[in-house]
């Protein structure tokens, strides 16, 4: 089943419920053009929802689904310290953690530690397994851009508890027991949570 955050709203592409969601709409897919009509002029501008698209061939709609979109790859860290303390920061009034888009020709490996590094003023990092890869829409000049993010859990062996890089709206930075984070949570973007939830099991 594939998972994407759609202009707020929860958008699941599969063919069988999942019984640990709750769903406020199941949608039949039928064509490209019933879907694309369905997504941007009924779903779009509406209040969120948790949505189900079914069908017979995830793959398939998914595959369509992501050519509505330009597609701008983006790759991120979940950092734990020597104290097993994780690392958040606050961009515009969100919990969220350093993430962003891959220079032309990067890995997403060395994109996700260098960014860390540029975002939260930390050296010293070491990747120790990937996690998971998250998705969500936005607009640039009103065209649709749909983000995929490839997370990577970090150790990070500083002593730095880091600088927030401003000019990139990083308004705080902090280190908190993994417990801790879940205070964070209502201010958290959701595809954050999915993050530490793939990494704290």
């Amino acid at each position: 089943m594939y998972k994407v955050f759609f202009y707020g709203h929860t958008l699941y592409i599969g063919n069988a419920l999942n019984k640990d969601v709750s769903f406020s709409e199941i949608w039949d897919y039928t064509t490209v053009k019933s879907l694309k009509k369905y997504l941007f002029e009924q779903l779009k501008n509406n209040s969120p929802q948790i949505v189900l698209i079914t069908c017979n061939d995830p793959f398939h709609v998914w595959t369509r689904f992501c050519k509505m979109f330009q597609i701008r790859e983006a790759a991120g860290g979940l950092v734990m310290n020597k104290e097993g303390k994780l690392l958040f920061i606050k961009r515009r009034g969100k919990w969220d953690m350093p993430k962003g888009h891959l220079d032309a020709g990067e890995l997403h490996t060395a994109a996700a530690v260098r960014e860390v590094s540029e975002e939260c003023g930390i050296k010293n990092l070491k990747i120790t397994k990937r996690l998971i890869t998250t998705y969500h829409t936005y607009d640039i000049k009103l065209s649709p851009v749909l983000k995929p993010t490839q997370w990577f859990y970090m150790e990070y062996n500083g002593y730095s508890d880091g600088t927030p890089q401003i000019e990139e709206d990083i308004e705080h930075i902090m280190w908190v027991k993994p417990k801790e984070a879940l205070k964070l949570f209502p201010d958290c973007f959701p595809s954050i949570i999915d993050v530490y939830k793939a990494a704290i099991k």
